[in-house]
This record gives structure tokens, sequence and C-alpha cells, in this order.
């Protein structure tokens, strides 16, 4: 508040209200000022008021001959007010005006109300969100940015005042088809560099997409590859099978033929094509083909026609049948990679699915550079249009020189308006917070003795009490000034005019242990209300009345 810490140390009320003479009290840590009601328990905390700035109507007292007065004695200063008013500083004295203005500025009334709180209006710390807000607002020292921007808002209506002609009309309107054309630019520009960065993305996943379709690929192409070899492998295989069956397996199979044959030489000697024939028939009944005898006769002198007087006769019936096993192997192997290379196949419906998801992400691509390129042309012919706009911006300016320069400065402090306003905001929401959390540790008791639905929160400067009896919201009130307390380094001060009357014997007690945390209290109770104290804690002082008016001793 200002760099002022409020620390009461004395108080002289002369014939203020309802008081009659002098009464003084010098205060210690804990105080409690005891009276009747009606004997001038208000009257003690109008008269701290007044000092401090409030005005009243009728603050005399009736009886009194000499002139009411009120002085309080605080760690900083001295204040004395009566009809006049002045403050003492040790080195400087303030009075009247400035006196008043120093006072207004540091203390305003909400403070008042807070530093010197009637507990008997129940609701001014709850209701009262107008008056609550100010005190935070003090508090956290939000005033400076909310003065801040009363300043410049004040400066903005005075420069104002030197815009407002006919001549300024056709610059604020090319100003504003500018303001214009660089939002629409500058939107569109976001959203070309929207578009740019979402088509880079796709043609990434297109990319990626490629890259798996290749590699699935890669692996068929393998498969037909090593089907390829093993095929070839089988096709000799089988040729030379094929030639050993046509030419050397009736020499295997039938003895007389291979008797004839001399081991020591590399071919038979066929005498004649009918020698040929007659033994191929001879060979026909024995292995009792399904072909037809003259179609299989044919087919195997159809072979030998041109040489079939030699007959090669290098292979033994055991690489015959070795032969035969490896084309069966080759085969088996042939069998298993088509197996296989169908699974992957199979399996690589996974590939049409990434075909399929190419296909889709291609025609986005495809949409998405078409609408680029719609940005392009469009912010082409805004740059255009915003090119001769500033053009004739520039011979207005000239026309209108000092009413344009006074516009731009309004232009800036409209920013300045807006950033301040930003940062008001933004510590406002911060000090709710840690108000909140220190509230809610605060309200434990509360919440033990009585179990909310829903917890108390401030919020906009206000809480819903509607859930709450009278007593319950006196002691919410307290609590809630208990957290102002305890967060800031605004007073060590404040006084309490109880409600004790009105509470249940528990809801005092309750009260009386939030009152312990005050880091500096007075009381003002009732003498019924004495036995809720205790009098090794607190200095206790009696207020009494006579006919003339009231005194505390």
């Amino acid at each position: 508040m200002k760099g002022f810490f409020l620390k009461i140390t004395k108080i002289e009320i002369e014939n203020m209200f309802s008081y009659f003479g002098k009464s003084e009290i010098e205060f210690s840590k804990r105080n409690a000022v005891l009276g009747e009601n009606g004997f001038g328990k208000t009257s003690f905390l109008n008269s701290l008021k007044f000092a401090f700035g409030r005005d009243f109507e009728n603050y005399q007292n009736r009886n009194a001959t000499s002139r009411a007065s009120v002085k309080v004695v605080t760690e900083d200063f001295t204040i004395f007010r009566d009809i006049e008013l002045q403050i003492d500083f040790g080195d400087e004295v303030l009075k009247d005006d400035e006196a008043k203005e120093f006072l207004n500025s540091n203390f305003p009334d909400e403070i008042l109300d807070f530093l010197f709180f009637d507990g008997e209006i129940e609701n001014i710390a709850i209701s009262n969100s107008k008056a609550l807000k100010k005190i935070i607002s003090i508090v956290f020292d939000f005033d400076i940015l909310q003065n801040l921007e009363n300043d410049l808002k004040r400066v903005r209506n005075r420069l104002l005042k030197k815009t407002e002609s006919k001549e300024l009309d056709r610059f604020k309107s090319l100003n504003q088809e500018k303001v214009d054309f660089c939002l629409e630019i500058h939107k569109l520009e976001e959203s070309r560099e929207n578009l740019q960065k979402e088509i880079s993305q796709i043609s990434k996943e297109i990319q990626k997409i490629d890259s798996k379709i290749v590699k699935e690929s890669e692996e068929v192409g393998k498969f037909e590859t090593q089907i390829g070899i093993e095929e070839a492998n089988l096709k000799e295989k089988t040729e030379l099978f094929k030639k050993i069956n046509l030419f050397q397996f009736p020499l295997i199979l039938n003895s007389d033929l291979s008797s004839s044959v001399s081991k020591d030489e590399n071919f038979l000697t066929i005498k004649s094509e009918d020698e040929l024939k007659k033994r191929l028939e001879e060979f026909y009944s024995a292995t009792q083909s399904g072909v037809g005898k003259s179609d299989f006769i044919e087919l195997f002198y159809s072979i030998f026609k041109s040489s079939f007087l030699n007959l090669k006769t290098e292979i033994s019936k055991e690489e015959l049948f070795q032969l035969f096993t490896e084309i069966s192997e080759i085969s088996s192997e042939i069998e298993k990679l088509k197996s296989e290379q169908r699974e992957v196949t199979k399996n690589n419906s996974k590939t049409l699915e990434l075909q399929k998801s190419r296909n889709a992400l291609s025609e986005k691509l495809k949409n998405l550079e078409l609408q680029k390129s719609e940005s392009d042309s469009k912010i082409g012919v805004l740059k255009e249009k915003l090119k001769k706009v500033e053009s004739n911006l520039r011979i207005e300016f000239l026309n209108q020189k000092e009413k344009v320069s006074a516009l731009r400065s309004i232009e800036e402090i409209d920013k300045q308006v807006e950033l301040t306003k930003e940062l008001l905001e933004s510590e406002i929401e911060k000090s709710v917070q840690k108000f909140n959390f220190e509230f809610q540790k605060n309200l434990e008791p509360f919440y033990k003795k009585y179990p909310l639905e829903e917890k108390l929160f401030l919020k906009d400067f206000s809480l819903e009490v509607s859930q709450l009896s009278a007593g319950q919201k006196q002691i919410v009130n307290f609590i809630l000034i208990q957290t102002l307390l305890e967060i800031s380094n605004l007073t060590e001060t404040i006084f309490v005019d109880t409600p004790f009357g009105r509470l249940s014997n528990e809801n005092r007690k309750l009260i009386l242990e939030i009152y312990k945390t005050f880091p500096s209290l007075t009381l003002l109770l009732t003498s019924s209300e004495e036995v809720a104290i205790s009098k090794e804690e607190f200095s206790v002082f009696q207020i009494s009345q006579n006919s003339k008016g009231s005194e505390i001793g």
C-alpha cells in the first residue's frame, strides 16, 4: 500500500460522536474494548475512519462545548483531525488538501472498511464484490496498473479531440482499408503456411509408403528370381532325364540289349532301322505304356531318324535314380518357394492397402496444392490493392500531418492500454489463485465443523454463499479477512466490531481461533461477552457512559 505498513500504536478521541471529553488508548498486540450495545463501539470505529479521511455529518458530540478531534499515532506518521486535517511524518507535515489527497490515495473507503471492520454488517466481504476487488487490488498493487490504464485513457481522450475533423475521414477510411487488407493477407499467409506444412507432411508420408511398397515388392521379386533359377535347373535336369528315357532307358532296363554293349565302348551301333523298331516294340511290350504303340514307337523313332545309329550309354542305373531324386528335390523346392511366395503375396494384401492410402494421400496433396495456388493468387491481388491504398495514405498523411500524428499516437496508446489490461488480468489470475490456495487452508476448521457440498472459492471477486447460514457467513467473512492479512504486507492493525451477540458458543470459539492468527487485533465486545476472551492474552478497555456521553477507561 504505497510503501506504508500500517501499525497504530495510540488513539485519542475527544468529543467525537457519542464520546464526551478525551479518551485515550495505547495499543498492544491484543486488545479488547468492552461496551454495552449503544455505548459507543460504532462511534469508536467511525472516529478512526474520520481520522483517515472519511467525512461524516454531525460528528461533534452535542453536549460538548470544545471542538471535536481525533488523533491517531502510527509507526510512520501521526494524523490529527478536527475541522482541519494534518499528517506529521516527522520531517514533513501535510495539511488539509494535501493531507486529504494522501489519505484518499493510500486509504480509500474500501480499505477503511477492511481495517476498521464492522462485523455486524453481515455481507461486507462476501456480497460486495466491488469493494472486495478494490481491497485485493490494493493488497496486490493492482491499483498501479489500473491507474496506468486510466491515465492512458485520459491522454487518449485529449488526443482524440485533435483528430475530430472531416479532413481526416478519408485518411481514417484508407487506414481502415489498409488494416483490413493487412489482416486478410495475414490470414491468407497463415493459411498458406499451414497448407505448405500439410503438403510437406503428406509428401513425407507418401515417400514412406513408397518405400514400404518397394520393400514389399522386392521381397516378392526375390521369390521370382529364386523360382526362376530353380525352374531353369529343373528344366535342365528334366531334359536330361527325357533324353535318358528316350535314348538309354531301353538299354538300362533291357538286359539283352545292354549285354550287347561293350563296357569299353561309349556307343552302341545299330545295324538297321528295322532292328531298332523291333527292339522298340519289345521295349514297349515290356513297359506296357499307356500311350498307343504306334504313337510311342513313332515318337521315339522320330528323335533318332537322323542319327539313330548311335546311342550314348554313359549312365548307370544308380546315376539315373540319382538324377530322378534331384528332379524330385528341385520340384519340391520350387513348390515350396511358390507356396512361400503365395503366402507373402497374401500377406502383402497390406501392399494393396498401402497403395490405396497412397492414392488417397496423392489426391489430398493435389487438392492442397490447388488451394495453395489459389491462396498465392489471392495474396498477390490483395498486395497490389494494398500498394495503392498505402500510396493514397502517404498523400493524405502529407496533407494532414499533425492530425495524423495524433491519430497514430492514439493507436499506440490503444496498444498500451490493451497490454496493460492483459498484464492486469494475468496478475489478477495469479493472485486470486494464491489467495484461494491460502483461503482453503484457513477454511479447513470451518469445513470440519460444516461439511459443504461445494467448497468456497473466490470467483470474480465474490463468493457463492447461498448454502450458508447468517452465522456461517460471518465466520467466512473473518476467514477471508484472515487470508488477506496473511498474504499482504498491508497492515498489522485491524479493529473488529464482533458479531458475538448473534453467534452460537461453538461459532464464537471458531472465530476466536481465527482471531489468534491476526498479527495485531482490537476487538469491540459487549461487556456480557467479556467471558469470551482471556485477560491474559488481551489488554482490556471498558467503555462507560454518563449523561453527556461515552468515555474509554
